[in-house]
């Protein structure tokens, strides 16, 4: 999918993990995805959920892509979508920490590192 990234509402950010955001399109869930920016080839987690912008971090980018077209390709299914209360701030970090876990080790088993 291609898309532009936009503004999103920081909590990404504020947990340690920065995200670029796409407007929502396609399922539910969380995944390891490339995205296409700027001519170079980047690895991350995506959720995507009801009601949300996508969210991706990208392992190893550091920058404003405010504004900037992105290309999305999915490449593995890591989880459902759970939805996380305010109280859960801890839990949902060590969510976040474990999928990034998840999607370096397929990474890893793809042959993709040490792009991821």
């Amino acid at each position: 999918m291609m898309r532009k990234v936009i503004k999103g509402r920081g909590l990404g950010r504020k947990l340690g993990f920065p995200t670029i955001n796409l407007e929502r399109d396609g399922e539910n869930g969380v995944f390891l995805v490339k995205v296409l920016m700027d001519g170079r080839n980047y690895f991350g987690v995506m959720h995507g959920g009801e009601g949300y912008s996508c969210e991706i971090h990208l392992f190893d980018y550091k920058g404003d892509a405010y504004g900037k077209d992105v290309s999305v390709e999915v490449i593995s299914k890591i989880r459902d979508t759970r939805k996380f209360e305010e109280e859960e701030v801890e839990e949902l970090k060590r969510q976040i920490m474990e999928d990034v876990k998840v999607a370096k080790k397929i990474c890893l088993g793809l042959n993709l590192i040490p792009s991821c």
